[in-house]
């Protein structure tokens, strides 16, 4: 403190915060959880006199003086006095406070721009008779560190909160949001949005997904956020390690039932592939299925080829209906004469808590004009069902999309069997009953890019469907849902797993828990008593919304 009347004058200068403004890329809506307004450009008041210490009261104190030195700057913060009107920030070269620069502010923090570096200051804030410690302090041209994240959480619909602890050095920092990590890592602008000019301070920002990118990682598509830490000190800057997390879900409400969607592997692919044969898997398939204990089951590849059963033939779909008989019923419309093998969508029910009011299947060849000759045709299952305690009316459908067979691009085929899908539920189901989705799309949704092509969940997302993975409970969502090649262990991915099999829900309560399911031995391997198809069966607790 100043104790000396006959001390140098304190000098003035200009109070800044060349922090600035945030800046919303691409409508990007940031909001600040320090619990600090945020500084404004203002000039400091003139230079006043400090008061001798004989006259400061020692009882009450500014509380809380945090400062962060920057290049030729550094930032205060603190805690408010009650009732105080104003506050001045003590910035001096000497420990005795002898010609401290005075900055004014009605904020409880405060940038002091113009100093040198690297200088040693002292720092204290005034208010009134309210006095705080010094603090210590030498401005630095490094860099600032890395910065650690201390989580991402959900904050509301399509906003996610990323926390982290507080840095050291440096003047402002940085924060970038996009669909994927490889935009982040590549430094790709085009493919992120960024908030820029957050005080150094800082510990915490909301942000909310702008509406472009919303049916990539907004709340309904159950794909995460990934944000990126930049911060600054000066013209210096370094990347923090990437991060992720989820938007809050919306709030399911209504009847519960369980859905499910299993991809069980089509036996002429078992025989062409690493899968093992049908007779000696289809146990364990019965038994995800019987784990995941399913009230409705979405069922994709179990075809009419014929297979041998305990010296039976028959064909592997009946077998499956078969095995699942007493507990599940198959709503089944037997394909038409002169069919393929490959009609192999099934939709399940349990017929204790159902009544099955309509069923179908449908060729997609019949639906969409494309050249099926280059192309494998592929189908999809429906049944309209009541839930027997209530009345309620459902739609369960089974679809089995294109993939990108042999490098073929087969993205516009995919979104043309979704529109088709879509036009053809809106013709069944008029009064806009609740619709679950369950199947193998074929196609990864972390691979997609606002700013490139969209694919057929993203049309989904746009179509009005809840992604069943966007539930605030999610199981196994770093692991792929599917396994080729069938390795003896999943796959594991540093943020979130591989994803093409998929539920969607339309006009439903929303989705309590999402379970990437799988059965692991104490050694990390699939549990062979389970482990029967390429696929792992993915399953959702789910609100009707009546």
């Amino acid at each position: 403190m100043l104790d000396k009347t006959s001390q140098p004058p304190a000098r003035t200068v200009r109070a800044t915060t060349r922090v600035g403004t945030a800046v919303f890329a691409a409508a990007l809506v940031v909001s600040l959880s320090v619990g600090l307004p945020r500084p404004t450009v203002a000039s400091a008041a003139p230079a006043r006199a400090v008061a001798p210490a004989a006259v400061m009261p020692t009882a009450v104190a500014v509380n809380g003086l945090v400062v962060i030195p920057g290049k030729n700057q550094l930032t205060a913060t603190w805690a408010g006095v009650p009732g105080a009107a104003e506050y001045r920030v003590l910035v001096a070269a000497k420990s005795s406070m002898a010609g401290a620069t005075s900055v004014t502010t009605t904020k409880t923090t405060a940038v002091v721009t113009g100093l040198k570096t690297p200088k040693t200051y002292w720092v204290r804030v005034v208010a009134g008779a309210s006095v705080s410690k010094k603090v210590k302090v030498k401005t630095s041209k490094a860099s600032t560190g890395r910065g650690t994240v201390t989580g991402v959480s959900r904050a509301g619909s399509n906003a996610v909160q990323i926390t982290w602890k507080r840095f050291k050095v440096g003047t402002s920092i940085d924060v970038r949001l996009s669909w994927d990590n490889k935009p982040l890592v590549d430094n790709q602008k085009a493919r992120y949005v960024e908030v820029t000019g957050l005080p150094i301070t800082a510990t915490s920002t909301v942000l909310t997904i702008p509406e472009g990118y919303q049916r990539l990682i907004g709340s309904t598509t159950g794909n995460p956020a990934y944000l990126r830490l930049v911060p600054h000190n000066g013209p210096r800057s370094r990347n923090g390690k990437i991060a992720f997390g989820w938007p809050s879900a919306r709030q399911a409400y209504g009847t519960q039932l369980r859905v499910a969607t299993f991809n069980v592997t089509d036996q002429a692919a078992r025989r062409s592939g690493p899968v093992p044969d049908w007779s000696s898997s289809r146990g364990a398939v019965a038994n995800s299925v019987r784990l995941a204990n399913p009230d409705v089951l979405m069922v994709q590849e179990a075809s009419r080829v014929h297979v041998t059963v305990n010296g039976q033939d028959v064909t592997q779909d009946q077998d499956l209906i078969n095995l699942l008989s007493g507990e599940w019923t198959v709503a089944w419309n037997p394909p038409p004469s002169g069919q393929s093998s490959w009609p192999s969508n099934q939709v399940y029910y349990r017929a204790s808590k159902f009544d099955l009011l309509a069923s179908g299947q449908f060729q997609f060849s019949s639906l969409v004009n494309a050249d099926w000759s280059r192309n494998s045709d592929r189908f999809f299952a429906w049944a309209q069902l009541r839930v027997k305690a209530t009345g309620e009316v459902m739609f369960a459908v089974s679809a089995h999309l294109q993939g990108d067979d042999s490098g073929t691009n087969r993205r516009q085929l995919r979104r043309d069997l979704v529109a088709a899908l879509n036009s053809r539920l809106s013709q069944l189901n008029p009064r806009g009953y609740p619709v679950v989705v369950g199947g193998d799309f074929n196609v990864n949704f972390g691979g997609m890019i606002p700013s490139g092509f969209a694919d057929a969940p993203q049309d989904m997302i746009d179509a009005g469907y809840v992604s069943a993975a966007s539930a605030d409970s999610r199981t196994n969502i770093t692991r792929s849902s599917s396994n080729s090649g069938f390795p003896s262990k999943p796959r594991s991915y540093t943020y979130v797993g591989s994803r093409i099999d998929y539920l969607f829900l339309k006009n439903t309560g929303g989705p309590l828990a999402y379970t990437n399911q799988m059965v692991l031995n104490s050694n990390g391997t699939f549990n062979s008593a389970y482990y029967g198809s390429d696929h792992n069966l993915q399953w959702s607790q789910i609100t009707l919304g009546s």
